[in-house]
């Protein structure tokens, strides 16, 4: 039996969450064992249910020490054989772990392109550290596209590019379910409905988003739509109370069928200060909708045409979003 380390700094609603359970509902492989490892939240019932699971406290918390300490006595009582790291720059030190512990196989997987765009000086000290020991002591070197990888990754280095992919049976727009929920949040006919997924935190932007759609020329007609949880839940909240716009934008919190969302939306956007290949994108794209992304986002997401790249500018997102059609086209081929 290969036992299979998967380390995660948290298990929600997010694109690296999604990715495992995309893997892990195909793995067809009675002689491997995934165990999941993680630092924050484990909110997601179906890695729950069906999967070993351990959370431990973050490096800020415990010191980068005892952390170290902590996965090497995962890895040694559970016999790991394989240790998979999706947790960006700490993922050198997971792989430090992993070789202390003479784990043969040890992978990074880089999904992002950046980490939150923090640019302090201590900052960019560890970004370099943590990517020098990352090429030092990971043997496996995974990222979902070429902006990914250069992330974590010297460009000599050996790195597989492995494309995100869903099922996109999963993903097929319905009248339905989109009636089902558009009346379950009281959503006219005639009202548009824009949507972001994703974690509420600093990198996603939603703030951005949220400050853009409240000087939208007849926002009285169109709703804005906030999947997701995350510490930036309250604040978000409290500026949508202060622009008056509280009743008109809709935050759904932690949900487990996300994928039914995409449905009640007439348009997509992504407001990341940085990405890899976003996977709601891919799914945005499978349900039909068009999408506003920020520029920083991976240019390879754009498989069906339906994606217009802008840069983090409010004038122009208001003016794109006050010309767009909202015409939703079948691109699930």
């Amino acid at each position: 039996m290969i036992k299979v380390l998967h380390v995660l700094r948290t298990v929600e609603n997010g694109g690296t969450e999604r990715f495992l359970i995309n893997f892990l509902k195909n793995l067809n492989n009675n002689n491997i064992e995934n165990i999941i490892l993680t630092y924050k939240n484990l909110d997601i019932p179906y890695i729950k249910n069906n999967y070993k699971c351990y959370k431990i406290d973050e490096p800020d918390k415990i010191g980068l020490v005892n952390n170290i300490k902590e996965i090497r006595k995962i890895i040694e009582n559970e016999n790991i054989s394989v240790v998979h790291s999706y947790t960006h720059f700490n993922s050198a030190f997971v792989m430090i772990a992993a070789f202390l512990s003479k784990v043969k196989v040890r992978i990074t997987h880089s999904h992002r392109t950046e980490s939150n765009g923090n640019n302090k000086l201590k900052d960019k000290i560890y970004k370099f550290v943590s990517k020098l020991l990352i090429n030092i002591f990971s043997n496996k070197k995974i990222a979902c596209g070429e902006d990914a990888a250069k992330a974590l990754f010297y460009k000599f280095s050996n790195y597989q590019i492995i494309e995100n992919g869903i099922n996109i049976d999963d993903y097929v727009y319905s009248d339905i379910i989109r009636n089902k929920l558009r009346k379950k949040y009281n959503i006219k006919k005639d009202e548009k409905v824009i949507g972001i997924i994703g974690r509420l935190d600093d990198n996603k932007n939603q703030k951005f988003l949220i400050d853009v759609y409240t000087q939208l020329n007849n926002k009285e007609k169109i709703k804005l739509l906030i999947v997701g949880d995350g510490y930036n839940m309250l604040c978000l909240k409290e500026l949508a109370f202060k622009c008056n716009s509280d009743k008109n934008i809709i935050f759904t919190g932690n949900i487990d069928n996300a994928n039914d969302y995409y449905n009640m939306m007439d348009l997509f956007c992504l407001t990341s200060l940085n990405e890899g290949l976003p996977f709601v994108l891919i799914e945005a794209q499978s349900n039909g909708l068009k999408c506003l992304v920020s520029d920083s986002v991976d240019k390879n997401s754009n498989i069906t045409g339906n994606i217009t790249f802008l840069p983090l500018d409010k004038k122009i997102w208001i003016e794109s979003l006050n010309k767009i059609d909202y015409i939703r086209s079948n691109k699930i081929n």
